[in-house]
């Protein structure tokens, strides 16, 4: 009896620990754009809500060697926030190479905006070795 009350305590335990889990968000590579109105500001897809956790876009150690740490990169990815602040879903734009790209996603994946709705809007993360 006191295995099954002790087994029975622990699948609570990981239940609980589960679904307090943030959700990882959906992340696509191939161009799409939601309706104008979906927008956080339809007069300018690129504007975002107040940010509370700031994506912090770190260059790629591979990238910092040869040729790579000479030439800038961008990439644009649009975003899109759960009603929590958090990025539910990603889907890349444009990007220079396949190494900022997994940057950039690492970066948003970690940030949170100051708004509670589902929205929509583009993040342009751009990779220099300046300063």
């Amino acid at each position: 009896m006191k295995t099954y009350t002790t087994v029975a305590v622990l699948y609570l335990v990981l239940t609980a620990y589960g679904t307090a889990l943030a959700v990882e968000p959906d992340v696509v590579a191939l161009p799409f754009e939601p309706p104008v109105a979906h927008f956080f500001k339809a007069e300018d897809k690129f504007a975002h809500p107040p940010e509370i956790i700031a994506p912090h876009f770190l260059f790629p150690f591979e990238a910092r060697r040869h040729a790579g740490a000479f030439m800038p990169a961008e990439v644009v990815v649009l975003v899109q926030l759960d009603g929590k602040g958090f990025a539910k879903t990603l889907k890349v734009l444009s990007s220079t190479h396949e190494i900022f790209t997994q940057s950039a996603i690492a970066a948003l994946k970690k940030a949170r905006w100051d708004f509670s709705d589902e929205t929509w809007f583009y993040y342009r993360a751009v990779y220099t070795l300046d300063g």
